[in-house]
């Protein structure tokens, strides 16, 4: 698992596509208990990384490799969603996209927007979650 997360934060695209293959495997062999118990939680991370413009000024984190891992957290996710249940995908993920609705980065907002359409059209999101998504939705629209 760790060299998995490792390479999800790699500066080569192909290596953090083939992570997060990786990471679709392990939860499909695991199952969901192992991933609610261990995977989530270490992925879920990745969405809490600020941008620079969101940090303090005395703050010397890279923005770019933030933005990174924020985009790479969804395309994460995105990868994930055949495997998640309604469940985890309400109360792990929706507050994370949520929080990344409101990013700085428009690239980060666009792909929120994608892993929202997913969830919808694959079903994983019942009664108040799919209101939710709509919401978020209309919200991302208008930008």
């Amino acid at each position: 698992l760790d060299v998995c997360l490792d390479a999800l934060s790699d500066r080569v695209a192909t290596i953090r596509e083939a992570a997060c293959q990786s990471c679709y495997q392990l939860l499909k062999l695991q199952g969901m208990p192992w991933g609610k118990a261990t995977l989530f939680p270490k992925i879920i991370t990745m969405a809490q990384q600020q941008s620079r413009a969101e940090l303090p000024e005395d703050n010397t984190v890279s923005a770019p490799h933030n933005y990174l891992r924020r985009v790479t957290f969804l395309h994460l996710l995105q990868t994930l969603l055949p495997l998640l249940d309604s469940n985890s995908l309400t109360t792990t993920f929706l507050p994370a996209l949520q929080q990344l609705t409101n990013d700085v980065t428009a690239n980060v907002r666009i792909n929120v927007a994608r892993t929202l359409v997913m969830a919808k059209r694959d079903g994983k999101a019942g009664g108040a979650a799919t209101k939710e998504i709509d919401s978020l939705l209309a919200k991302l629209s208008s930008d």
